[in-house]
């Protein structure tokens, strides 16, 4: 029956647009990002790089099973990223630029950071000089110091 399927969509089209975040007010679904590779994988999911459709720019999506993070309790710990990524701009904090769920999964849409994060360097590398480690630990304490500020530590 085609009204009852209007009914579904439009009913699954208002969960996404009140369980999203975006920074522009655009809504954003999984349709709106062209998968490139798979960055990394954890334990309740995997990050891609991504391009933004159509102008191709390139983010990093996270994307969580619901059925692992709500199997194990951690909702409120995406939810938590979730919150405090948005509620953040400052250059060694990673932004988010849009969040949304489907049934199965939830989003987050990340700024892409080409160089990877510290883990994967220090899995690359073996080892820093001692210049680059400072550099490394002071935009890590500014980081921290950003997130004391806001009452988030």
């Amino acid at each position: 029956n085609k009204d009852k399927f209007v009914k579904i969509v439009q009913f699954e089209k208002s969960k996404i647009e009140q369980d999203s975040f975006s920074t522009d007010q655009e809504i954003a679904g999984p349709a709106l990002f062209n998968p490139i590779g798979r960055l990394g994988r954890g334990s309740f999911g995997e990050v891609y790089l991504v391009e933004k459709l159509p102008e191709g720019t390139l983010y990093a999506m996270k994307i969580l099973q619901k059925r692992k993070i709500m199997g194990q309790n951690l909702v409120r710990y995406a939810r938590t990223e979730r919150d405090v990524l948005s509620y953040f701009s400052h250059p060694f904090i990673v932004s988010i630029k849009y969040a949304f769920q489907t049934p199965e999964k939830l989003y987050m849409i990340l700024e892409y950071c080409p160089g990877g994060d510290l883990g994967s360097v220090l899995k690359r590398e073996k080892k820093l000089s001692e210049e680059r480690a400072k550099l490394y630990i002071t935009e890590i304490i500014l980081a921290l110091e950003e997130l004391h500020k806001k009452d988030i530590i």
